[in-house]
């Protein structure tokens, strides 16, 4: 049986396979991933769900590793393949976000590696960067069948708190292809607020969204507390969704985009990426705001040097508000709720 955080918090990334009762093979592939595949029988859909890509976001990672002890126990059977990602291990045994870099800001491309990127200020997360992507190469070359469909589930706690605490980031869309039943699939896991990107990004979801072809997702449960300090009977709808789609060979999708619609999920679109330009930055409010707290016409939302961010016209929303990060990275978004 494999133990994952205690796999992880030891960096354990020899090789391992384990068969359970010849249903299911799992491979240890390297520290923190880990491919799961049922034996004998044909798959409908091919699944990833990361976690961990921020050391300080614990309650996915015990989630994941609830899901894995059913898997185990045979209290679930598998019936999908599936690739399960704890990102950022050695942030997580320090318990801090980031060890050198923010690894979701690393997703360059297929082709398009760190090293292209000076990849000396990368650090550590430089590396796990390529691992990560090499194993989700390998799981998608692997497939016996290129038609079915791919999903991505990138799992993640909110450094402060939210007006809506289960909240998704869809990536951008070129050819804006948003699939309304992957939409349902999230909100039926107790997501309240899905956020539409409107720009590529370097983040995991849209890297496996674009170049992987995934339905993918980035998901928000919740304020984040520490390793062991969760309370995972909050996440059991999540749970529940992440066993049906790994273990129910049809999703239950709504029949029309009607029936859908009566939905109440809340939809916002991003107005801006707030981007830090200088040391002089700073957000012209509480420190302890909530995500999707809204700012009316005339107020002022941040500064940085001489510039001043003024509400213009119609109300918008903010996300992710982090005055701490790097210079040159995104100190949070800003949002028009979509009607």
């Amino acid at each position: 049986m494999i133990r994952l955080i205690e796999d992880v918090l030891k960096r354990v990334s020899t090789t391992e396979i384990q068969v359970i009762s010849s249903h299911t093979r799992v491979t240890r592939l390297n520290c923190g991933i880990y491919l799961f595949e049922p034996l004998n029988k044909t798959c409908q859909r091919d699944v990833i769900i990361s976690s961990g890509i921020h050391g300080n976001e614990a309650a996915p990672i015990e989630l994941c590793e609830r899901l894995i002890n059913l898997i185990f126990e045979e209290s679930i059977v598998l019936n999908q393949r599936l690739l399960l990602i704890v990102g950022n291990p050695l942030a997580l045994i320090r318990g801090e976000r980031q060890v050198d870099y923010n690894l979701n800001r690393l997703f360059y491309g297929v082709d398009n590696k760190v090293e292209n990127h000076d990849s000396g200020r990368f650090g550590y997360e430089g590396e796990r960067v390529e691992q990560v992507k090499k194993a989700v190469a390998a799981f998608f070359t692997q497939v016996d069948n290129n038609e079915r469909p791919r999903y991505h589930l990138d799992l993640h706690c909110s450094i402060r708190r939210s007006h809506y605490p289960f909240f998704a980031i869809h990536p951008y869309c070129q050819d804006s292809r948003v699939d309304h039943d992957w939409l349902y699939f999230i909100e039926q896991a107790g997501v309240q607020a899905t956020i539409f990107s409107n720009e590529a990004t370097n983040t995991f979801s849209f890297f496996t969204h674009t170049y992987h072809h995934c339905q993918s997702m980035t998901v928000e449960l919740g304020h984040a507390a520490p390793l062991g300090r969760n309370n995972l009977v909050d996440l059991s709808i999540v749970l529940q969704q992440l066993i049906n789609l790994i273990s129910k060979t049809t999703l239950l999708m709504p029949a029309t985009w009607r029936e859908y619609s009566a939905s109440q999920m809340h939809f916002f679109t991003v107005a801006k990426t707030i981007i830090k330009n200088s040391a002089q930055f700073e957000f012209l409010f509480k420190d302890d705001v909530k995500n999707f707290t809204i700012f009316h016409k005339g107020c002022s939302v941040y500064k940085d040097q001489q510039y001043l961010e003024c509400v213009k016209d119609k109300p918008v929303y903010i996300v992710f508000p982090n005055k701490n990060v790097q210079i040159g990275q995104r100190a949070g978004l800003l949002l028009n709720r979509l009607q």
